[in-house]
C-alpha cells in the first residue's frame, strides 16, 4: 500500500520547506493531488470567507481531511478481508467522519452549504484505502460514486436536523422547553422509520400514502415523548387540549413545508408533486391523535367506574396513559 498521510509538513520530509516540496511535485499531506483539489473545491466561494485568509482557510479545511485519513489508515477493520458492503460502510463513516470534523469549525460559515468536497474526499479515501484488505472488492472508480452518495446523505441528516432546530425555534414554545423539543423531534424522527403506521394509509398515490404514514407516525412517537411539554411549554400551564392540537399542528406544518421539509428524501424524491403550503392532512393527522386520547380516556373511566383496573389495551397509545396520569396529578 501507498506511505501513510501527513497531517503537517514535517510529517511528510521532516521539516522542508514548502517551496521546496512544491518544486518537487510533493503534496504537503503526503496524498497526491490532494492540496489541489482542497483549492479547486474552495476557490468559487473564497469570497464568503471573512475571517480566515486563504491560506488559512485551506489549510484547515485540508488537515481535517488529512486528520480522518490518518485515522483510518490505523483501523483495524482496514486491515480484514471483506464484501464491498463492508468497504462501503467503511467509507461512509470515512466522509462522516471528515465532514463532522469541518462542520464544527466551519457550519456558520456562509460557504459551507454551497462547497463541493467530494473530489478532495475522493482523493483522500482512494488514497487511504488503496490496496487494503477491506477494499479488495471495491471498484476505484466507484470511490468517486460512493463518496458523493455518502455526501448527499450527511448533507440531507444536517438539514433535517437544521429544519427541526428552525421550527422549534419560531413555535412560540417557551425558551426552556426548546432543547427538549428538538431532541424529542429527533428522536421521534429517527424511531419513525421503523415505528411508522405502514400500509394503514390510502392516498392518491402509493407513495404519498407512504409520506402520511410517516408523518403520522412522527407525530404519534413525538406527542409520546414530549406529552410534558405540550402540557407545560404553551404559555398558560397545563395547556388546553385545543392549545396543544394547534401547537401540534403549526409545529408540523413548520417541519414539512415544501421549501425545506424535515422529511426523508428517499419519500419525497417519488412523489409527483410536493404536499400544499398548508397540508391540511397534519391537522387532521393532530385532530386524530386526540380524538385516539379521548377515547381511551373515556374508556378508561367507564372502567373505573365498573370496578375494573384500568388496564391499557396493547392497542392504546402510551401517549394516552401519559397524558391521563398528568392530568390527574
Amino acid at each position: 500500500p501507498p506511505p501513510p498521510p501527513a497531517t503537517s509538513l514535517a510529517d511528510v520530509v521532516g521539516g522542508e520547506s514548502h517551496g521546496r516540496l512544491e518544486e518537487e511535485g510533493v503534496d504537503k499531506y503526503g496524498i497526491p493531488g490532494f492540496t489541489i483539489a482542497v483549492e479547486n473545491a474552495l476557490r468559487p466561494h473564497a469570497e464568503l470567507e471573512k475571517v480566515w485568509s486563504w491560506e488559512e482557510l485551506v489549510s484547515n479545511i485540508a488537515k481535517r481531511i488529512a486528520k480522518a485519513s490518518n485515522k483510518f489508515w490505523d483501523d483495524p477493520r482496514v486491515l480484514a478481508r471483506g464484501h464491498a458492503s463492508h468497504a462501503r460502510a467503511l467509507l461512509e463513516e470515512f466522509v462522516d467522519t471528515c465532514m463532522n470534523a469541518i462542520s464544527a469549525a466551519c457550519c456558520a460559515r456562509a460557504w459551507f452549504p454551497l462547497v463541493d468536497l467530494s473530489p478532495p474526499i475522493s482523493i483522500a479515501a482512494s488514497w487511504t484505502f488503496n490496496g487494503r484488505k477491506s477494499f479488495m472488492r471495491m471498484l476505484q472508480p466507484a470511490v468517486e460514486r460512493q463518496v458523493v452518495d455518502c455526501l448527499f446523505r450527511w448533507s440531507e441528516e444536517e438539514r433535517v436536523s437544521r429544519a427541526i432546530a428552525d421550527a422549534v425555534e419560531g413555535s412560540g414554545l417557551r425558551d426552556e422547553f426548546k432543547k427538549r423539543a428538538r431532541v424529542h423531534l429527533q428522536a421521534a424522527y429517527d424511531e419513525a422509520h421503523m415505528k411508522a403506521p405502514w400500509g394503514t394509509v390510502e392516498a392518491e398515490s402509493p407513495e404519498m400514502a407512504a409520506l402520511e404514514e410517516f408523518v403520522r407516525g412522527w407525530m404519534s412517537i413525538f406527542s409520546t415523548k414530549a406529552w410534558d411539554l405540550l402540557f407545560n411549554g404553551l404559555g398558560n400551564s397545563p395547556s388546553s387540549r385545543r392549545e396543544q392540537v394547534a401547537f401540534l399542528t403549526a409545529l408540523f406544518q413548520s417541519l414539512t413545508k415544501s421549501d425545506n421539509a424535515a422529511l426523508p428524501s428517499d419519500l419525497t424524491s417519488v412523489i409527483d408533486a410536493a404536499p400544499p403550503d398548508p397540508w391540511p392532512y397534519i391537522a387532521a393527522c393532530a385532530e386524530a391523535l386526540y380524538s385516539e386520547v379521548d377515547v381511551y380516556k373515556g374508556e378508561r373511566t367507564r372502567r373505573i367506574g365498573e370496578g375494573a383496573a384500568p388496564a391499557v389495551a396493547d392497542d392504546q397509545p402510551s401517549l394516552a396513559v401519559k397524558r391521563t396520569k398528568a392530568a390527574g396529578s
